[in-house]
């Protein structure tokens, strides 16, 4: 038997298999002296589902204000709007009756089921957030509209999770027309969704004390007044932790600098990342878990594919697949493997 027949009759044995990588190589090894830890980690790669993502992070740094946009939806259903209703209460004793007591309950405030497009500038942290009636592909590009508007222009790139609105043909006209480039992540736009919760906070702390008011009009949530108030409380009235500024002040060219370098020392790089280079075999992130499948479900998806070109957009590099063709994919979705 070659080295793969017997890492695999180990691997798949019935009694003693389905082991570690560690485990696995002992076996292999002590049936092959010539197998090594590489041949096993290779074989897991090509033949085992990895059910994690690659640990670490690392940090794209813009280099000046509107060079990269992060949007992202936000839903704000937590229950906070107060009522009283009439609750059955067991009394104490065997046959006690039952009697009525009034207690206060809880529901999301209204229209908490339509989105809201938050806008994040990655160099200086300058937020907007455009509310919508419906995430459909004319409402998304309305909403593109006014956020750059209110932005202060439009950006070099506009980066975002796997938003159906965003990838319809109709928005990527528009963006296309506009000449602003478009980066699908298959993880997280970190982030707009880290602003996403600070911004919930903000609305959340100011509409809970609304209950006071006669009448309360918690409708007001989703006015622009009310939300321009909290954008512009972030991006006038309070520093970034990163940049140690507000995101106007990061904006004017004599800070430009002080904000890069703040950047680049805040930037992570714990996430080491092989050289890939085109006709290098990989996977890549696969699609969504389905419920409950977390623990079963490899994030990689099964197939292993060729890398068929790299695309540097702005400063970074992208890569297409042969039976992905009409994707690009980030360095850090996809990984090298050997030959299948």
């Amino acid at each position: 038997m070659n080295k793969e027949e017997t890492i695999s009759n180990v691997y798949y044995e019935e009694e003693h298999g389905f082991g570690s990588r560690l485990d696995t190589f002992k076996r292999a090894h002590a049936i092959n002296p010539e197998i090594t830890t590489k041949d096993v980690a290779d074989w897991f790669d090509r033949k085992v589902e990895n059910k994690k993502r690659e640990p670490g992070f690392n940090s794209f740094v813009a280099h000046k204000p509107r060079e990269e946009y992060q949007v992202d939806l936000m839903f704000l259903k937590d229950p906070i709007v107060p009522k009283k209703v009439m609750k059955g209460h067991q009394q104490k004793g065997r046959y006690a009756p039952i009697v009525e007591k009034e207690k206060t309950e809880y529901d999301p405030l209204p229209d908490a089921s339509k989105p809201l497009m938050v806008f994040c500038d990655v160099f200086s942290r300058r937020i907007w957030i455009v509310p919508m009636e419906d995430s459909k592909s004319k409402t998304i590009i309305n909403a593109l509209q006014q956020g750059f508007n209110e932005m202060g222009g439009k950006p070099e790139i506009l980066y975002s999770d796997q938003e159906g609105g965003l990838r319809s043909r109709e928005a990527q006209d528009y963006l296309d027309k506009n000449k602003i480039k478009m980066i699908f992540t298959r993880h997280h736009a970190a982030f707009v969704e880290r602003q996403i919760r600070t911004v919930k906070d903000m609305i959340l702390k100011r509409v809970e004390r609304w209950a006071d008011r006669q009448p309360p009009n918690w409708g007001e949530w989703r006015s622009p007044a009310f939300l321009a108030k909290i954008c512009n409380l972030r991006n006038e009235g309070r520093e970034n932790a990163t940049t140690q500024m507000k995101p106007q002040e990061a904006e004017e060219p004599e800070n430009q600098d002080r904000v890069l370098t703040r950047l680049e020392v805040e930037r992570k790089t714990n996430r080491p990342l092989e050289r890939i280079s085109v006709g290098d075999y990989v996977q890549y992130y696969g699609p969504k878990k389905k419920p409950f499948a977390k623990e079963f479900a490899s994030v990689w998806a099964k197939p292993v594919t060729k890398v068929e070109a790299k695309v540097r957009v702005g400063r970074q590099d992208l890569y297409r697949l042969e039976n992905q063709p009409g994707e690009l994919y980030l360095r850090a979705e996809i990984r090298k493997v050997r030959h299948p």
